[in-house]
């Protein structure tokens, strides 16, 4: 009797797991915080790492996309003054893209990843410590919209219209309070890079990452949507 009671739990378990209404509450998404630094700001990825690794809801892995040598004034950076000991911190060493950095090489590494479409970056700049429920808030808007952008902070003013209440609206989100890229919604990574490189050409774009990455969600359709209380610039 109990060898049949067994075999009953498991066969119920194994439908349960096929459901692909349960599937959505089984898979674990992986979170990936990606960020870089410039020589004379090394020193505060170490704070910002602890304001990451202190959060309600925990990253998976952070990504520091360490260049070798900082291309607007040739200076080679110290990765010894990166000093975070955790496992889940990864020092990756990759060509300098101005602030491109902070998202491309994670975005390359990971797109061939068995798992990709399980993958979220969460992308920021290196200066601005997370509060405490950071990841988390960003995890909550994802889960109701898996297949849109995340942003708090809007460079445009079209976010705060009554007609447009989720942002959509906005084509510019800025990375200095976040901003969460779904990996599943980059599906052509060869437009990806041709984009971003032909981008960086010109110097303007060079400098701004925020641009340029606008401009490839709008050209592929991607959507965007704003955190539901939005975090101020005093956050």
């Amino acid at each position: 009797m109990k060898a049949l009671v067994a075999i009953i739990v498991i066969c119920l378990v194994i439908l349960l797991l096929q459901n692909p209404r349960i599937e959505k509450y089984t898979k674990k998404k992986k979170l990936i915080v990606s960020m870089t630094t410039i020589p004379s700001r090394i020193d505060n990825v170490n704070e910002v790492c602890r304001g990451y690794l202190d959060q309600s809801r925990m990253p998976d892995e952070i990504h520091l996309n360490i260049p070798h040598v900082f291309k607007r004034t040739n200076t080679e950076y110290d990765i010894s003054r990166i000093n975070v000991n955790d496992e889940r911190v990864k020092i990756h060493r990759c060509e300098d893209l101005g602030p491109m950095t902070k998202v491309f090489p994670t975005v390359e590494r990971e797109f061939y990843n068995q798992n990709s479409e399980d993958i979220v970056i969460l992308y920021c700049d290196d200066d601005v410590v997370p509060p405490h429920d950071f990841i988390e808030r960003y995890m909550n808007e994802h889960e109701k919209d898996e297949g849109s952008v995340i942003f708090s902070w809007c460079g445009e003013e079209a976010y705060q219209s009554p007609e447009d209440p989720m942002g959509r609206g906005c084509r510019l989100p800025e990375a200095f309070q976040g901003v969460l890229l779904p990996l599943s919604t980059i599906t052509d990574l060869e437009g990806f890079t041709e984009h971003v490189k032909f981008s960086l050409q010109n110097s303007n774009c060079f400098r701004g990452d925020d641009y340029v990455l606008a401009d490839y969600y709008t050209k592929t359709g991607i959507p965007r949507r704003q955190l539901e209380k939005p975090y101020d610039m005093g956050d």
